[in-house]
């Protein structure tokens, strides 16, 4: 992944992508390509 900060979030929260994602607002779908590029 390309950014620590968010990998140490979800691992701090225990979140997985989907429910940082729905915490955000937004679909899990556009995190997944926000977070890989």
């Amino acid at each position: 992944m390309k950014y620590p900060a968010i990998e140490k979030y979800m691992a701090d929260h225990n979140l997985s992508l989907r429910e940082f994602a729905r915490r955000c607002d937004i679909p899990s779908s556009t995190m997944c390509r926000l977070l890989n590029g």
